[in-house]
């Protein structure tokens, strides 16, 4: 919508203006100044907002997205600081004025004020996901302490190895980690795993539910779904 009006800017004002209700802001530099920042920025958080929905993705994968985009964060303020505007190319097309510099800069801090504030509590599990995502070559010492044993053991095992490094995360906690063989290894993988999935998992079960209760599906009814 922000790349619509940005782009038709000109249409919309002419139109505006034919109608007797001309908006004074379409023709302000500053006001198009600050659309031009917010259409690049929310472009960006689009971007994270499309790897966040994408499927077979667990919390350690999830939480890398979002810490990845909090470096960038602070990479654009550095650049905003600088009139860098590579990152920016919608507010390079326009020309950024010299006083927004420092009103972009501190705009793009406090966005990143508020994933630290939300994403807090993630930090505690943090050394967690990472092990979670190389069992193998993780330090056993730091690992709990109900788990070092079995992790020991995992590591050894040069045919499960190869199994890893081929299959998807979650088929190989299922398929290899028996609870007869790695119970405890087992049960904290799964507790990791479970913190959250996918969006889209919730959206594709409302879809389907959705489906179901369409005219293809004509015979259900509200008490069959609550059965």
């Amino acid at each position: 919508m922000l790349r619509r009006l940005y782009e038709l800017r000109k249409e919309v004002t002419l139109f505006l203006k034919n109608k007797g209700q001309p908006v004074a802001e379409m023709e302000d530099e500053s006001w198009l100044c600050d659309l031009t920042f917010l259409f690049d920025i929310t472009t960006h958080m689009n971007d994270l907002s499309t790897k966040l929905q994408r499927q077979v993705q667990y919390a350690n994968e999830m939480y890398g997205h979002i810490k990845g985009f909090m470096n960038k964060l602070r990479l654009w303020q550095a650049h905003i600081q600088d009139a860098n505007l590579c990152y920016f190319p919608t507010l390079k097309e326009t020309g950024m004025r010299p006083e927004k510099k420092t009103e972009f800069a501190d705009q793009l801090e406090i966005l990143l004020n508020e994933f630290l504030g939300r994403f807090k509590d993630f930090e505690s599990h943090e050394h967690l996901f990472e092990m979670l995502s190389s069992l193998f070559h993780t330090d056993v010492g730091k690992a709990p302490g109900d788990i070092q044993m079995e992790l020991i053991d995992l590591q050894e095992r040069t045919d499960l190895k190869a199994k890893y490094v081929e299959m998807n995360l979650g088929d190989f906690y299922w398929k290899y980690l028996g609870q007869d063989k790695f119970p405890q290894l087992r049960k904290f993988v799964a507790s990791k795993l479970a913190i959250f999935g996918s969006t889209y998992l919730c959206e594709n079960f409302f879809f389907k539910m959705s489906f179901m209760k369409s005219p293809y599906r004509s015979v259900l009814t509200d008490e069959h779904l609550e059965n």
